[in-house]
Protein backbone atom coordinates (compact mmCIF):
# COMPACT_ATOMS: atom_id res chain seq x y z
CA UNK A 1 0.00 0.00 0.00
CA UNK A 2 1.14 3.41 -0.52
CA UNK A 3 1.95 5.86 1.98
CA UNK A 4 1.71 9.33 1.84
CA UNK A 5 2.56 11.87 4.86
CA UNK A 6 0.78 15.20 3.96
CA UNK A 7 2.90 18.31 4.06
CA UNK A 8 1.61 21.39 5.83
CA UNK A 9 -0.43 22.97 4.37
CA UNK A 10 -1.13 19.65 2.31
CA UNK A 11 -1.31 20.61 -1.66
CA UNK A 12 -4.25 18.47 -4.53
CA UNK A 13 -7.62 16.04 -8.13
CA UNK A 14 -11.76 13.01 -11.58
CA UNK A 15 -16.65 4.82 -15.47
CA UNK A 16 -20.63 -5.09 -16.33
CA UNK A 17 -18.36 -6.11 -18.53
CA UNK A 18 -14.80 -5.24 -19.26
CA UNK A 19 -13.74 -5.11 -23.04
CA UNK A 20 -13.29 -7.98 -24.49
CA UNK A 21 -13.63 -9.75 -21.15
CA UNK A 22 -16.08 -11.46 -18.73
CA UNK A 23 -16.37 -9.85 -15.33
CA UNK A 24 -16.95 -12.50 -12.36
CA UNK A 25 -19.33 -12.07 -9.22
CA UNK A 26 -16.72 -10.03 -7.28
CA UNK A 27 -17.30 -8.45 -3.61
CA UNK A 28 -18.60 -5.47 -2.69
CA UNK A 29 -17.78 -2.99 0.39
CA UNK A 30 -20.29 -3.40 2.75
CA UNK A 31 -20.69 0.52 3.85
CA UNK A 32 -23.97 1.98 3.40
CA UNK A 33 -24.47 4.64 1.14
CA UNK A 34 -25.36 7.38 3.35
CA UNK A 35 -25.08 10.89 3.66
CA UNK A 36 -24.59 13.56 6.61
CA UNK A 37 -26.68 15.65 7.77
CA UNK A 38 -25.25 19.48 7.80
CA UNK A 39 -25.93 19.09 12.11
CA UNK A 40 -23.19 16.37 12.20
CA UNK A 41 -19.58 17.50 12.94
CA UNK A 42 -20.49 20.54 10.55
CA UNK A 43 -20.63 17.72 7.39
CA UNK A 44 -22.24 19.39 4.38
CA UNK A 45 -25.31 17.31 3.14
CA UNK A 46 -24.28 16.47 -0.75
CA UNK A 47 -27.82 15.21 -1.17
CA UNK A 48 -29.17 18.52 -1.18
CA UNK A 49 -27.07 20.00 -4.27
CA UNK A 50 -29.33 20.40 -6.74
CA UNK A 51 -29.35 18.45 -10.01
CA UNK A 52 -26.81 15.93 -8.36
CA UNK A 53 -26.18 13.60 -10.91
CA UNK A 54 -22.90 11.37 -9.42
CA UNK A 55 -21.22 10.66 -6.05
CA UNK A 56 -18.24 8.77 -5.51
CA UNK A 57 -16.86 7.98 -2.00
CA UNK A 58 -13.42 5.46 -2.08
CA UNK A 59 -14.86 4.14 1.06
CA UNK A 60 -18.19 3.19 -0.23
CA UNK A 61 -19.92 1.22 -2.84
CA UNK A 62 -16.66 -0.74 -4.38
CA UNK A 63 -17.23 -3.80 -6.64
CA UNK A 64 -14.23 -5.58 -6.39
CA UNK A 65 -13.07 -9.00 -8.13
CA UNK A 66 -13.15 -11.99 -6.71
CA UNK A 67 -9.36 -11.61 -5.06
CA UNK A 68 -10.57 -8.24 -4.05
CA UNK A 69 -8.14 -6.57 -5.27
CA UNK A 70 -9.27 -4.88 -8.60
CA UNK A 71 -12.43 -2.65 -8.70
CA UNK A 72 -15.12 -3.74 -11.41
CA UNK A 73 -17.16 -1.42 -10.48
CA UNK A 74 -17.88 1.61 -8.21
CA UNK A 75 -21.64 2.69 -7.15
CA UNK A 76 -23.19 6.18 -7.73
CA UNK A 77 -24.61 7.25 -4.29
CA UNK A 78 -26.53 10.04 -6.15
CA UNK A 79 -30.28 9.15 -6.89
CA UNK A 80 -29.25 9.07 -10.38
CA UNK A 81 -27.39 5.88 -10.02
CA UNK A 82 -24.90 6.19 -12.77
CA UNK A 83 -22.97 3.02 -11.65
CA UNK A 84 -19.42 2.71 -12.94
CA UNK A 85 -18.55 -0.81 -14.83
CA UNK A 86 -15.25 -1.88 -16.08
CA UNK A 87 -14.59 -0.73 -19.49
CA UNK A 88 -10.98 -1.01 -20.52
CA UNK A 89 -8.07 -2.31 -18.37
CA UNK A 90 -7.54 -4.42 -15.40
CA UNK A 91 -10.14 -1.74 -13.09
CA UNK A 92 -8.48 0.39 -10.81
CA UNK A 93 -6.99 -0.84 -6.89
CA UNK A 94 -8.06 0.80 -3.21
CA UNK A 95 -4.21 0.83 -2.27
CA UNK A 96 -4.03 4.81 -3.22
CA UNK A 97 -2.31 7.26 -0.85
CA UNK A 98 -4.56 7.54 2.18
CA UNK A 99 -6.16 11.37 2.64
CA UNK A 100 -7.19 11.85 5.90
CA UNK A 101 -8.60 8.30 7.54
CA UNK A 102 -9.74 7.91 3.97
CA UNK A 103 -8.53 5.57 1.50
CA UNK A 104 -7.76 6.37 -1.94
CA UNK A 105 -9.12 4.24 -5.47
CA UNK A 106 -5.35 4.28 -7.13
CA UNK A 107 -5.49 4.25 -10.86
CA UNK A 108 -3.13 2.46 -12.57
CA UNK A 109 -2.74 4.55 -15.99
CA UNK A 110 -4.40 1.78 -18.09
CA UNK A 111 -7.90 1.41 -16.91
CA UNK A 112 -11.41 3.30 -17.26
CA UNK A 113 -14.79 2.83 -16.21
CA UNK A 114 -18.20 3.15 -18.07
CA UNK A 115 -21.49 5.23 -17.39
CA UNK A 116 -24.33 4.10 -18.44
CA UNK A 117 -26.16 5.58 -21.11
CA UNK A 118 -28.81 8.02 -21.59
CA UNK A 119 -27.85 9.96 -18.14
CA UNK A 120 -28.03 13.66 -17.22
CA UNK A 121 -24.16 13.35 -17.89
CA UNK A 122 -24.44 13.04 -21.17
CA UNK A 123 -25.66 16.50 -21.40
CA UNK A 124 -23.64 19.56 -20.64
CA UNK A 125 -25.76 22.77 -21.61
CA UNK A 126 -26.63 24.11 -17.97
CA UNK A 127 -25.20 25.23 -14.97
CA UNK A 128 -22.74 22.38 -12.89
CA UNK A 129 -20.14 22.33 -9.93
CA UNK A 130 -17.81 19.64 -10.14
CA UNK A 131 -15.66 18.77 -7.35
CA UNK A 132 -12.95 16.30 -6.74
CA UNK A 133 -11.04 14.93 -3.95
CA UNK A 134 -7.51 13.38 -5.16
CA UNK A 135 -3.57 12.58 -4.76
CA UNK A 136 -1.76 13.84 -7.67
CA UNK A 137 0.65 11.13 -9.19
CA UNK A 138 2.83 11.18 -12.31
CA UNK A 139 4.17 8.02 -13.00
CA UNK A 140 2.67 8.87 -16.80
CA UNK A 141 3.24 12.83 -15.94
CA UNK A 142 4.01 13.08 -20.31
CA UNK A 143 0.12 12.41 -21.08
CA UNK A 144 -2.78 13.85 -20.20
CA UNK A 145 -4.75 12.46 -17.08
CA UNK A 146 -8.50 12.15 -18.14
CA UNK A 147 -10.70 12.09 -15.18
CA UNK A 148 -14.30 12.23 -16.64
CA UNK A 149 -14.70 12.38 -20.90
CA UNK A 150 -17.64 12.29 -22.98
CA UNK A 151 -18.10 12.59 -26.69
CA UNK A 152 -21.10 12.85 -29.26
CA UNK A 153 -21.47 12.97 -32.60
CA UNK A 154 -19.80 15.35 -34.88
CA UNK A 155 -21.90 18.51 -35.02
CA UNK A 156 -23.13 20.14 -38.75
CA UNK A 157 -20.96 23.04 -38.00
CA UNK A 158 -17.15 22.84 -37.81
CA UNK A 159 -15.69 21.24 -34.24
CA UNK A 160 -16.63 18.70 -31.92
CA UNK A 161 -18.95 17.70 -29.16
CA UNK A 162 -17.25 16.86 -26.22
CA UNK A 163 -16.84 17.61 -22.13
CA UNK A 164 -13.49 16.82 -20.46
CA UNK A 165 -12.18 17.15 -17.08
CA UNK A 166 -8.17 16.19 -16.74
CA UNK A 167 -4.75 16.72 -15.56
CA UNK A 168 -2.88 18.51 -18.52
CA UNK A 169 0.78 17.13 -19.50
CA UNK A 170 1.92 20.40 -17.78
CA UNK A 171 -0.19 19.11 -14.22
CA UNK A 172 -2.52 21.24 -14.32
CA UNK A 173 -6.45 20.30 -13.84
CA UNK A 174 -8.27 21.50 -16.78
CA UNK A 175 -11.70 21.72 -18.05
CA UNK A 176 -12.57 21.59 -21.96
CA UNK A 177 -16.03 21.78 -23.52
CA UNK A 178 -16.62 21.65 -27.44
CA UNK A 179 -19.84 22.04 -29.17
CA UNK A 180 -21.27 24.04 -32.31
CA UNK A 181 -18.51 25.05 -33.38
CA UNK A 182 -17.34 26.83 -30.21
CA UNK A 183 -14.75 25.59 -27.10
CA UNK A 184 -14.93 26.83 -23.37
CA UNK A 185 -12.10 25.68 -21.76
CA UNK A 186 -10.35 26.87 -18.44
CA UNK A 187 -7.49 25.33 -16.04
CA UNK A 188 -6.41 25.65 -12.53
CA UNK A 189 -3.31 28.27 -12.32
CA UNK A 190 -0.25 26.53 -10.65
CA UNK A 191 0.69 22.96 -11.66
CA UNK A 192 -0.57 20.84 -9.05
CA UNK A 193 2.38 18.74 -6.97
CA UNK A 194 2.13 15.17 -5.59
CA UNK A 195 -0.18 15.87 -2.96
CA UNK A 196 -4.14 15.82 -2.00
CA UNK A 197 -6.16 18.41 -3.37
CA UNK A 198 -10.04 19.89 -3.83
CA UNK A 199 -10.38 20.49 -7.04
CA UNK A 200 -13.73 22.19 -8.59
CA UNK A 201 -15.07 23.97 -11.78
CA UNK A 202 -18.59 25.53 -11.55
CA UNK A 203 -20.49 26.84 -14.82
CA UNK A 204 -23.07 29.61 -13.68
CA UNK A 205 -24.19 31.13 -16.75
CA UNK A 206 -21.60 31.94 -19.23
CA UNK A 207 -18.84 32.02 -16.50
CA UNK A 208 -16.03 29.36 -15.80
CA UNK A 209 -14.70 29.19 -12.49
CA UNK A 210 -11.88 26.96 -11.12
CA UNK A 211 -11.20 26.33 -7.92
CA UNK A 212 -8.69 24.46 -5.69
CA UNK A 213 -8.47 24.00 -2.07
CA UNK A 214 -11.74 26.54 -1.52
CA UNK A 215 -9.69 29.38 -3.44
CA UNK A 216 -10.33 30.64 -6.80
CA UNK A 217 -7.85 29.99 -9.41
CA UNK A 218 -9.57 31.40 -12.57
CA UNK A 219 -12.59 33.02 -14.11
CA UNK A 220 -13.56 33.57 -17.24
CA UNK A 221 -16.39 34.86 -18.77
CA UNK A 222 -17.58 33.28 -22.26
CA UNK A 223 -19.65 35.02 -24.74
CA UNK A 224 -21.62 31.59 -25.73
CA UNK A 225 -21.76 28.80 -23.74
CA UNK A 226 -21.56 25.59 -25.14
CA UNK A 227 -23.88 22.94 -24.86
CA UNK A 228 -22.12 19.01 -25.55
CA UNK A 229 -24.89 16.49 -26.46
CA UNK A 230 -22.90 12.95 -25.54
CA UNK A 231 -23.67 9.30 -26.28
CA UNK A 232 -20.39 8.08 -24.77
CA UNK A 233 -19.11 8.52 -21.42
CA UNK A 234 -16.16 7.46 -19.47
CA UNK A 235 -14.53 7.85 -16.11
CA UNK A 236 -10.64 7.54 -15.94
CA UNK A 237 -9.87 8.58 -19.65
CA UNK A 238 -10.55 10.39 -22.34
CA UNK A 239 -12.50 9.81 -25.06
CA UNK A 240 -12.07 13.30 -27.79
CA UNK A 241 -10.67 10.56 -30.49
CA UNK A 242 -14.27 8.66 -30.37
CA UNK A 243 -16.17 6.73 -27.79
CA UNK A 244 -14.58 3.44 -28.36
CA UNK A 245 -10.99 4.51 -28.13
CA UNK A 246 -10.01 6.02 -24.69
CA UNK A 247 -6.71 7.41 -24.07
CA UNK A 248 -4.77 9.68 -21.51
CA UNK A 249 -5.63 7.05 -18.87
CA UNK A 250 -6.01 8.67 -15.32
CA UNK A 251 -2.67 7.62 -13.09
CA UNK A 252 -3.40 9.50 -9.93
CA UNK A 253 -5.30 8.56 -6.79
CA UNK A 254 -9.28 9.41 -5.95
CA UNK A 255 -11.31 9.92 -3.02
CA UNK A 256 -14.68 11.82 -3.90
CA UNK A 257 -15.92 13.06 -6.75
CA UNK A 258 -19.29 14.94 -6.82
CA UNK A 259 -20.85 16.29 -10.30
CA UNK A 260 -24.45 18.84 -9.93
CA UNK A 261 -26.27 19.60 -12.77
CA UNK A 262 -27.68 23.10 -11.74
CA UNK A 263 -26.88 26.19 -10.13
CA UNK A 264 -25.43 26.63 -6.77
CA UNK A 265 -24.41 29.98 -4.99
CA UNK A 266 -21.27 30.90 -3.44
CA UNK A 267 -22.57 30.05 -0.04
CA UNK A 268 -23.08 26.39 -1.09
CA UNK A 269 -19.95 26.16 -2.35
CA UNK A 270 -17.90 27.52 0.14
CA UNK A 271 -19.40 25.10 2.72
CA UNK A 272 -19.16 22.16 0.42
CA UNK A 273 -15.09 22.52 0.02
CA UNK A 274 -15.01 23.49 3.36
CA UNK A 275 -16.61 20.03 4.64
CA UNK A 276 -14.36 17.81 1.99
CA UNK A 277 -11.32 19.92 2.94
CA UNK A 278 -12.07 19.13 6.96
CA UNK A 279 -12.92 15.65 5.93
CA UNK A 280 -10.16 14.27 3.77
CA UNK A 281 -7.31 16.60 5.88
CA UNK A 282 -6.15 19.63 3.67
CA UNK A 283 -5.55 22.56 4.23
CA UNK A 284 -6.28 25.85 1.82
CA UNK A 285 -2.97 26.68 0.29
Amino acid sequence: MRTFSRIAPALFLFLAAACGGQVGSGSSDPTPSTSISPQSNGAFEVTTLPGLSLWLQSDKGIQFDKEHTRVLGWDDLSPMHNDLTLKAGTGATRDGAFLGLSPTVAFDGASSYAFPGSTPLDVWGGDFLIEIVMHAEYTNNAQNQGLFSCVGPQPSVPGSTVASFYISNSQAASLDMESDGYSNGLSTNPALLPSGYVVSFQRRGSVITSRRNGVIDQTQDFLHVTTPHCTSAVFGALVDNGPTAPTSFLASDVAEVIVSQGTSTDATVSALESSLMTKYGISSN
